[in-house]
């Protein structure tokens, strides 16, 4: 979504409640030679690893900002399996600096129930149900959207964050 070379002014764009498996989602880049605005709300999501961009990333001096992307204004109680650039959280050396968001998790085990994505056994068609020992944080009613995952699973007070709520 906006990510290497892609232009193109992204506002408001909305993603609550997924399970990017497998490999790193490239969100809200800043990239190429023109200013463009950027900004999302990103919340209970289980993304495989979040990497940004801002205009400390590129070479292009006229660039300024991508802040609410890079600080994740909007953002909250996300998990990245592997840390933004496969690091095992965030810093200094953590993709130029970024930041997690409020109630982000970073570099756990993988939870899947069949992890055969790039990360896994690569041979696809997995099963991407968190595991039910998983270390993935739970949802909590609350700071849910929905008060359902996205194969009808209510939300009790044991749902993991991402689209499929348990493995139950």
């Amino acid at each position: 979504m906006n990510a290497d070379s892609d232009i193109n002014a992204a506002q408001n764009i909305v993603v609550h409640n997924n399970t990017i498996a497998g490999e790193r989602a490239n969100l809200l880049y800043l990239d190429g030679t023109e200013n463009v605005a950027k900004s999302g709300s990103f919340r209970n999501n289980l993304f495989h690893r979040i990497n940004t961009k801002s205009d400390v990333f590129s070479g292009e001096t006229s660039l300024t900002g991508n802040w609410p992307a890079r600080y994740k204004v909007g953002w909250s109680h996300n998990v990245a399996i592997a840390g933004s650039s496969n690091e095992p959280g965030y810093g200094p050396s953590s993709w130029l600096g970024e930041l997690p968001s409020i109630g982000e998790v970073s570099h756990i085990a993988s939870p899947w129930v069949d992890d055969r994505s790039h990360t896994g056994s690569n041979t696809g068609s997995g099963d991407y149900r968190p595991d039910a020992l998983s270390d993935l944080p739970k949802v909590s009613p609350a700071q849910a959207p929905y008060g359902s995952d996205l194969v009808g699973n209510t939300l009790g007070d044991s749902g993991f964050i991402g689209a499929v709520l348990s493995s139950a």
